[in-house]
């Protein structure tokens, strides 16, 4: 039998899995739009900012969602 892991534990792994890929997306979407701004990247930059800025704001709504969750069950 495996010993449960920490509240902390969970807590970190929740937010590795979570705010990272939000970061993560966030960067490549500010990353994007200074390409753009600086050289003019076109519909492919355009779109690859659009999806990134559309997943770094599902992370954000997703971590949102599971920290009150996880402060609804304590």
């Amino acid at each position: 039998m495996q010993p449960q892991p920490h509240g902390s534990d969970r807590r970190f792994r929740s937010v590795l899995y979570h705010v990272v890929p939000m970061l993560l997306f966030s960067a490549t979407t500010a990353g994007v739009l200074v390409w753009h701004i600086m050289f003019g990247a076109g519909p492919i930059g355009l779109l690859v900012f659009l999806a990134s800025g559309f997943l770094a704001v599902a992370f954000a709504v997703l971590a949102v969602v599971e920290w009150l969750r996880f402060q609804g069950g304590q």
